[in-house]
């Protein structure tokens, strides 16, 4: 009885790499894009720290709990996205 050896067990067409790559393509595109917006938030958060601090009490009040909150969310989403299982 001639055996194949592993491949016969494992045989993938054309069409299903194809679409493995591009799963994984779009899987990588979605972190990245996720990560550039969680980035944007942490980097606001942080110019808003630096002016609030600069300017009057007034600024400080409001700028102080936005900033923290903005550099807050943007660390948790990135820490977040980069800890999601692939979707399928």
């Amino acid at each position: 009885m001639p055996s194949d050896g592993p491949r016969s067990r494992l045989s993938l067409s054309r069409v299903d790499v194809r679409d493995i790559v591009w799963t994984s393509v779009k899987e990588v595109v979605v972190l990245v894009l996720l990560s550039l917006l969680w980035a944007a938030l942490v980097l606001v958060g942080v110019v808003v720290l630096s002016v609030s601090t600069r300017v009057g009490p007034t600024a400080r009040a409001f700028g102080l709990p936005f900033g923290l909150f903005a550099v807050g969310v943007g660390v948790g989403g990135l820490l977040r996205t980069w800890r999601l299982p692939p979707f399928r």
